[in-house]
């Protein structure tokens, strides 16, 4: 099987005969046979590879919650149709604009994992579970669980996500790729199945930082703001993480001191507050999905569902399609209104106010520009009977405070990678993956 890692092999790849239909042939196989579960669709041998542009040719898989219009978009649930939606998300328009080919559909966690409580991250009822592919028997994290899986294994340089609170940031760390997240709106949403119109990000998975930044110049609507190499590191984000995690952490900032780089410590911050109110998040996605998801089905006119109401309707009809693991609790909330819009708007500025304050209060008080901390512990092992554990993860100040995150590789436990997370301010998206490249060098040099 062809093993694509980096856009440099893709280039390499691409210079022998046939290696279009080839490669479209190995992932049909894959998807098949592997047992990652990482792909839910595939495009035809028969199609066109772009041949000019920034992203000549480059084949890119795209998170089965964005709009294709020659491929099924269904967000893993079977309450959509395989009618393709008549056009392109804007991201997906833009990447084929620069030469891109989109080669397929990645499996996620259904309804990008806002469906019911006690879920099970990467499953979803049209592509059942994504597996991770250090370890079978662990999760490949969600809900962007086979853009994550399929950029480990090696089925493309490239792959195309979406966040709204560590739906990038944890597959890519438990799969041990980069993730990057971007400032919530400068990657372009329209024709992206909505979660909330607040946090909803879309971002890019890739081994190297380079090629993900790569991809961002084509895709990225932000300013080009420098970021100096000044992190922070807050201590009260290490909290209750592995001991193993935080010494993979440590290491690596050694390793960064070595090379020259500044990092300040502080025990924790002198305003806001790095943790997100949980309550207050969920009031504001429940109410921001019954809205924002209604009017994406209404426009899409999808042949088997127009409304939220008829997609629940349809998960309680079809329960063996649906209903394997766990329900639609979450759903049915955004049916039933339980708060109304003083509440939404209290809990949407307390809290988006609480967590743009605590990143704030870091980095000046630091004089640093990005913040610093591990991403995670490793990928738990998957239970389909109790669901997930609580994970405990340092993406969510990032997603409510509306900032642009990424994590990458910087080590292991055993098999299983560990990933850093690194957060700036709103629209330095491309100057955030600028820093990240010259650390994911720099760390390739030890």
């Amino acid at each position: 099987m062809t093993e694509l890692r980096t856009v440099q092999d893709f280039k390499n790849l691409s210079a022998t005969p046939d290696w279009g239909p080839t490669l479209v042939e190995e992932l049909t196989t894959r998807q098949h046979n592997d047992g990652l579960n990482a792909l839910l669709f595939v495009a035809t041998p028969d199609q066109s590879f772009g041949c000019s542009g920034l992203l000549a040719g480059l084949p890119i898989l795209i998170k089965d919650n964005i709009d294709t219009h020659d491929l099924p978009t269904t967000a893993g649930s079977y309450a959509l149709s395989l009618n393709p939606p008549t056009r392109d998300a804007t991201v997906v328009s833009r990447l084929r604009e620069a030469g891109a080919t989109i080669i397929g559909k990645t499996n996620l966690s259904e309804w990008a994992n806002f469906r019911g409580i006690s879920s099970v991250s990467g499953w979803s009822g049209r592509g059942g579970i994504t597996r991770n592919p250090h370890d079978s028997a662990r999760t490949a994290g969600g809900s962007s669980s086979g853009s994550a899986a399929a950029v480990a294994a090696g089925y493309v340089p490239v792959a195309i996500g979406t966040e709204t609170d560590g739906s990038i940031l944890c597959p890519a760390a438990v799969n041990g790729v980069v993730g990057f997240k971007s400032t919530p709106g400068d990657i372009d949403r329209t024709g992206v199945i909505p979660l909330s119109s607040t946090q909803d990000s879309v971002g890019i998975f890739a081994n190297r930082v380079g090629d993900a930044r790569l991809v961002a110049k084509v895709v990225v609507d932000s300013t080009h703001e420098a970021l100096r190499p000044n992190y922070v590191v807050v201590e009260s984000m290490l909290a209750n993480l592995n001991p193993k995690t935080i010494t993979c952490f440590e290491e690596t900032l050694t390793s960064l001191t070595k090379h020259g780089y500044s990092i300040t410590r502080l025990p924790k911050v002198s305003d806001g507050s790095l943790e997100p109110d949980e309550e207050a998040e969920q009031i504001v996605l429940v109410y921001e999905m019954s809205v924002e998801l209604d009017r994406y089905l209404k426009d899409r006119n999808d042949a088997t569902s127009r409304s939220l109401a008829d997609v629940t309707d349809y998960n309680v009809a079809h329960p063996d399609q649906e209903f394997t693991f766990f329900g639609q609790e979450l759903l049915t909330m955004g049916l039933t209104h339980p708060w109304e819009e003083g509440s939404y708007r209290k809990a949407l500025d307390s809290n988006r106010e609480r967590c743009r304050k605590g990143i704030e209060a870091a980095l000046a008080e630091a004089d640093a520009d990005i913040l610093l901390a591990p991403t995670m512990d490793a990928a738990w092992l998957i239970d389909t009977i109790n669901g997930d554990p609580m994970a405990i993860g340092n993406w969510s100040v990032a997603a409510v405070a509306g900032c642009p995150s990424l994590t990458l590789p910087i080590g292991s436990l055993a098999h299983m990678p560990i990933g850093m997370t690194m957060i700036s301010r709103p629209h330095t998206d491309l100057a955030l993956l600028g820093q990240a490249e010259a650390i994911q060098l720099a760390l390739d040099r030890l």
